[in-house]
């Protein structure tokens, strides 16, 4: 077993597919699974279980995983020691973030970053706040950026809160709305109890769901049609000409999202990961 197995595995993860994985190393199918088999024979244990639509680890492919990130994570701070007496940053960040932060916040955030750190890498995963904590718990990633609702106990900041904001394509009242369509969108638990305690505080009958999307922008465009309102995260609503209302609780607190940088002790022992943890921490995210 040598180094280049170690990214091989690495890259099954960020792939989950055989074949992904094999385009990705210019390898043929077979080379790859030779090479897969020759690690397990090596460690004497299964790493992959294959499925017809990808693959999933092993509880021993998961402990094998961990163990290559910290030797990844080592080298890539190796290279960046080699190469600090030149301010020559290098490393891979593992970052995890929901769709709307990557969506509308992420892109200038790491634009201003790779301004000072050019050979920084990244490795990005975006899903529900509830699967990246997840990866993170699970040391898949080495930080990640949350919305509330997550009992992070390790190393954590909060970057910014938002408004929850009532959208619809003219004004409207919220009497109104028990008579208009309600486009509903999946998103995390914790926003989701929020917005029908909201609606519970001021209504005893269910809103009528017209319309249930994947996503927050999916929900937003079918609003931009007029197909119906919706309450949604006012980070992806700049650009939206339509009514719009920051929502409040009846005791008139706002309703509002809150958003945490959370990782852990071990994540500065990147260097590369430190910076960007510390160039978060200080970036002003009302741009």
């Amino acid at each position: 077993m040598n180094f280049k197995d170690i990214e091989l595995f690495l890259a099954l993860f960020e792939e989950q597919n055989i074949t992904k994985t094999a385009d990705r190393l210019f390898l043929s199918q077979p080379a790859l699974t030779k090479r897969i088999k020759k690690v397990e024979a090596y460690l004497g244990k299964p790493l992959l279980i294959r499925h017809h639509d990808g693959i999933t680890f092993t509880p021993a492919g998961e402990i094998f995983l961990i163990h290559c990130r910290k030797i990844m994570d080592a080298y890539n701070d190796m290279l960046n020691q080699m190469n600090s007496e030149e301010n020559d940053l290098q490393g891979t960040v593992r970052l995890g973030t929901t769709p709307i932060f990557a969506h509308y916040k992420l892109p200038s955030l790491l634009e201003k970053f790779k301004e000072a750190y050019p050979k920084v890498d990244f490795f990005i995963q975006t899903d529900l706040s509830r699967k990246i904590y997840r990866q993170l718990q699970e040391k898949n990633l080495s930080v990640a950026i949350l919305r509330e609702g997550h009992a992070w106990e390790a190393e954590k900041k909060l970057l910014f809160s938002e408004p929850i904001c009532l959208a619809y394509h003219q004004e409207i009242s919220f009497d109104e709305l028990k008579h208009k369509n309600y486009i509903h969108y999946q998103t995390d638990s914790h926003l989701s109890y929020q917005i029908e305690h909201w609606w519970d505080e001021r209504f005893s009958e269910r809103p009528h769901i017209s319309f249930s999307t994947s996503n927050v922008d999916a929900a937003l465009e079918l609003v931009k049609q007029g197909l119906g309102w919706s309450i949604l995260p006012k980070t992806g609503l700049k650009n939206f000409d339509g009514y719009l209302e920051e929502l409040h609780w009846l005791n008139q607190q706002p309703f509002s999202r809150s958003t945490w940088l959370c990782y852990t002790k071990e994540s500065f022992n990147s260097a590369a990961t430190s910076s960007f943890i510390e160039f978060v921490q200080n970036y002003d995210f009302s741009i």
